[in-house]
């Protein structure tokens, strides 16, 4: 039994119909899917690190606790930061204090401290707000970046450079 041209024709145009349909009902589709649920979660993660920056942005008219370290107390603040987190669930990626800033507007002096984190979002949250009551130094955040990295979720990575403000300089 042999096929004309139009049988032939016909042939070849429902296998390609068929491939393009299995090709849609289990790539495309599903990938379009992946894409919204992940486009909701982006969205709704903007918020809330949209909320956590007002929340930041309005910081400055709280009061602070703690006080001005000398240069000798710096690892015990570094260490109250880190135990802190620890007891949050912050696995501290990397610590890297910075060199010493002199603030231009009065005698005291600033440590800038860059810290690269893995957390739950929730968890980040918290931490940043026990920053702001820590009991033995005066810490700001000065920046903070969110990373979302599919190979550790539900964690997420994120980048921030804290301020520790410092006595000024002491004569020995």
């Amino acid at each position: 039994m042999e096929l004309d041209k139009k049988q032939t024709m016909l042939v070849i145009v429902t296998i390609c119909a068929a491939i393009i349909f299995i090709l849609i009902a289990f790539v495309y589709r599903p990938s379009i899917v992946k894409i919204r649920s992940v486009a909701e979660e982006f969205k709704s993660m903007a918020q809330e690190v949209e909320v956590a920056r007002n929340m930041i942005r309005t910081k400055g008219d709280l009061q602070m606790r703690g006080h001005l370290l000398s240069r000798k107390e710096l690892s015990l603040a570094i260490d109250e930061i880190t135990k802190t987190g620890r007891q949050l669930n912050i696995n501290f990626v990397s610590i890297s204090p910075q060199e010493i800033e002199k603030l231009e507007t009065s005698s005291h002096q600033r440590l800038p401290i860059h810290m690269e984190l893995e957390s739950e979002y929730k968890d980040l949250g918290l931490f940043l707000g026990a920053l702001e009551k820590l009991e033995e130094s005066i810490v700001t955040v000065r920046s903070f970046q969110i990373q979302r990295d599919d190979k550790i979720l539900p964690l997420i990575k994120s980048r921030l450079m804290v301020d520790m403000y410092l006595q000024g300089e002491e004569s020995e």
